[in-house]
């Protein structure tokens, strides 16, 4: 959490049987890949030695019936993932504002809104385009 490139990301638990954990499958973003970080220079340091996605905090949109991973990846913004198939989660939809995002993210499933915080813009309500929305309830 909080590295430079090629920073931290999500790794996707599955805990059906709390006894045996085991990680089935990962959400990169192509720069958490180590072959294209770019090499660190002066005028673009960040607060972590690099401008990178590094993941600060997960999140779900439900912690019982898990569809939908909300990953604030610190300058690369919001990323929302589909879970449906743990192994292989593919990224729907994102939200940058060009600033460092961290902070837990809340899903209200009444509204469909999501909640999030980030250093210089502040606290924002997003929610998935229509279609985005239909597309993973129909999965």
């Amino acid at each position: 959490e909080l590295v430079s490139c090629p920073g931290a990301f999500p790794k996707i638990s599955n805990i059906a049987d709390e006894k045996h954990p085991f990680i089935e499958g990962e959400f990169r973003l192509a720069m958490n890949r180590p072959e294209n970080c770019p090499a660190p220079a002066p005028a673009a340091m960040g607060p972590m030695g690099a401008p990178s996605a590094t993941l600060h905090y997960n999140d779900v949109d439900n912690a019982q019936k898990t569809r939908l991973g909300l990953f604030n990846f610190t300058y690369a913004g919001m990323r929302i993932a589909d879970l449906g198939n743990p192994q292989k989660p593919v990224e729907v939809a994102y939200f940058r504002p060009g600033d460092f995002c961290t902070g837990h993210v809340r899903y209200n499933q009444k509204t469909g809104q999501i909640w999030l915080t980030c250093f210089e813009s502040g606290f924002w309500v997003i929610e998935l385009a229509p279609e985005v929305a239909r597309a993973i309830r129909t999965k």
